[in-house]
């Protein structure tokens, strides 16, 4: 009678009768309380934000650190374009200054690239793998050559600058800070493991009888 209740399928004469009952028998009083407790549990839940008004919020509060990147990558754009055109217009000859020219083209063109995302930041994510293989194969690179003691730190100070835009363009793509959000809304998914609890607790206990 107690679970009719609870659906509202209890008749009126029965449910008199059941008043009747509970007032004088403490474990159905209880059983019928815990009952209505889970239920009102079960059916009432904290309002959670939409998901487009958690992005509305986390891209208003990053739009400040997005401008800072946006200018610290323009910044070493036009430092790798500066740095690497004087390769590109060198007039010696020879193999070394052949292999040289190669490589402040490709400097260059690395330069421009950040340069425009630093103008369009949406096409961060575009540049992320090419920079990132780059600065991996720059660093060991480098880590031989001065372990080999053909450069010093002076002269492999340009990697240290594309590997700042790496930072700066991982930053800008969304990158780790994604990630938070990403989990929050696998686990928004889950159910509520108070209520599973709950559901089991009252399972494993049979309605009173009358």
């Amino acid at each position: 009678m107690i679970s009719a209740r609870i659906d509202g399928e209890l008749e009126s004469t029965n449910d008199a009768r059941l008043d009747t009952h509970t007032q004088g028998c403490p474990a159905c009083a209880s059983y019928q309380d815990d009952a209505f407790s889970l239920r009102r549990s079960l059916r009432m839940r904290a309002v959670e934000p939409e998901p487009e008004t958690e992005l509305v919020v986390d891209l208003v509060g990053s739009m400040k650190g997005l401008s800072i990147l946006r200018i610290a990558l323009f910044v070493i754009g036009g430092t790798l374009v500066v740095l690497n055109v004087a390769s590109i217009l060198s007039p010696d000859g020879g193999a070394a200054s052949h292999l040289s020219r190669h490589d402040g083209i490709f400097g260059t063109a690395l330069g421009i690239g950040m340069l425009a995302v630093a103008g369009k930041p949406h096409r961060a994510i575009g540049l992320v793998p090419l920079t990132s293989t780059i600065a991996v194969l720059m660093a060991i690179a480098a880590a031989a050559d001065l372990l080999n003691g053909q450069a010093n730190l002076l002269s492999e100070a340009e990697h240290v600058v594309e590997f700042g835009g790496l930072v700066c363009l991982w930053a800008i793509s969304g990158g780790p800070s994604r990630i938070p959000l990403h989990v929050k809304a696998v686990t928004r998914r889950l159910p509520a493991r108070q209520s599973s609890h709950d559901i089991s607790r009252l399972g494993s206990h049979q309605e009173p009888a009358l």
